[in-house]
């Protein structure tokens, strides 16, 4: 499994995370986000991954 922490995880991270990473990856989890806006990072997280944050 790839666990993966970001620094930012606004519109344009997300979406690469969600296309582009897991289709290189399907088993990367996202486990730390560093954000300023904590509710809408956690928003924009999928399901398996807002358990892991």
């Amino acid at each position: 499994m790839i666990r993966l922490g970001v620094i930012g995880y606004g519109l344009r991270l997300s979406c690469l995370v969600k296309s582009v990473f897991r289709a290189a990856a399907s088993d990367l989890r996202v486990v730390g986000i560093v954000d300023r806006d904590e509710q809408l990072a956690r928003q924009r997280l999928d399901g398996a991954d807002r358990e892991a944050v």
